[in-house]
């Protein structure tokens, strides 16, 4: 990466490796594959690493602790908010193991934050499955995977 590199993606480079051309992509998709402004808003915000956390609150003074709104165990980072949160992955297993009985294998990974690797379809699927996963850690509500799949 040269020194033209945007700040954003050295800070996310600590933590995922993608070309340069990737890096464009994560940048393009949100505006390229959906025309929703709320989908765009968010993934605008994981992407500039500037969507809202307990962390980020609690570093204001605006909350009492940092810990996750949804399995209240750990800080509550964008990566522990949209991958590593126990919440999550079970959302996201029960997800995926009703796309295998109806005939569709959907592999999800750490990128799955930014849906680098997906279609055009298995992008927007992303997007609503993160947007689904914030509204309710901002509800301060459970996520339940058959909730998701009313919204999708």
């Amino acid at each position: 990466m040269d020194k033209t590199t945007p700040l954003v993606v050295l800070k996310w480079g600590k933590q995922f490796n993608f070309s340069d051309t990737q890096w464009e992509n994560i940048f393009v998709y949100p505006f390229q594959y959906t025309k929703h402004p709320k989908l765009q808003w968010l993934q605008f915000r994981i992407n500039n690493y500037k969507l809202t956390t307990n962390y980020f609150l609690f570093k204001l003074g605006k909350l009492d602790n940092n810990t996750c709104g949804l399995c209240k165990g750990a800080e509550e980072s964008i990566i522990h908010l949209l991958w590593d949160c126990p919440m999550t992955k079970a959302l996201i297993a029960s997800f995926k193991n009703i796309c295998t009985t109806k005939g569709l294998n959907i592999i999800f990974e750490k990128a799955f934050i930014f849906g680098i690797f997906y279609r055009k379809e298995r992008y927007i699927i992303s997007l609503i499955i993160k947007s689904y996963i914030h509204r309710k850690r901002c509800l301060q509500e459970n996520i339940l995977v058959h909730e998701l799949l009313i919204d999708l």
